[in-house]
């Protein structure tokens, strides 16, 4: 594209971004009203084994990029950790016994020994409601379950 045709461009989409982006917000609005709840969870998972095939096939190529970008990347991995970790000291209340501190750990040690991971059933950060990291909010879950709930509550 010439360059003055590419700054044209440019500037009619800088003048025109609050209308397009209301269009396209109505646009996908009206399409999803369309749709039915089973077709969007078809669609879904649908997705979902298509991507569990794309894994399947490039594992090594896939793990092999994410590797390279969490060296690449390592502070915002740094950042993340640091965030969920103070969460965690957030969520836990100084009144916890050393019985309930211990239930915690044996909680972790099980997870290891177990192959399991160790999920709060109330979100440390969740979007509507936080959880404690208390004892009593804790359970074992398979690493993919506690992966797909991410931090939403359990059904």
């Amino acid at each position: 594209m010439p360059p003055v045709r590419a700054q044209y461009h440019r500037e009619w989409h800088q003048d025109n971004l609050p209308e397009n982006r209301r269009k396209r917000r109505e646009s996908t609005r009206l399409y999803r009203a369309r749709r039915s709840v089973d077709d969007l969870e078809a669609d879904r998972v649908k997705s979902r084994k298509a991507a569990h095939k794309r894994y399947a096939q490039d594992r090594e190529q896939i793990l092999a990029y994410n590797h390279k970008w969490a060296q690449a990347n390592s502070g915002i991995i740094q950042a993340k950790n640091a965030r969920h970790r103070a969460a965690k000291l957030k969520a836990m209340p100084a009144r916890l016994t050393p019985e309930q501190h211990q239930i915690i750990c044996d909680f972790y040690r099980l997870a290891i020994a177990t192959g399991l991971t160790v999920d709060h059933i109330v979100p440390l950060q969740g979007k509507t409601v936080c959880g404690l990291h208390v004892p009593w909010n804790l359970q074992l879950l398979p690493r993919r379950e506690n992966c797909s709930k991410r931090n939403s509550l359990c059904q």
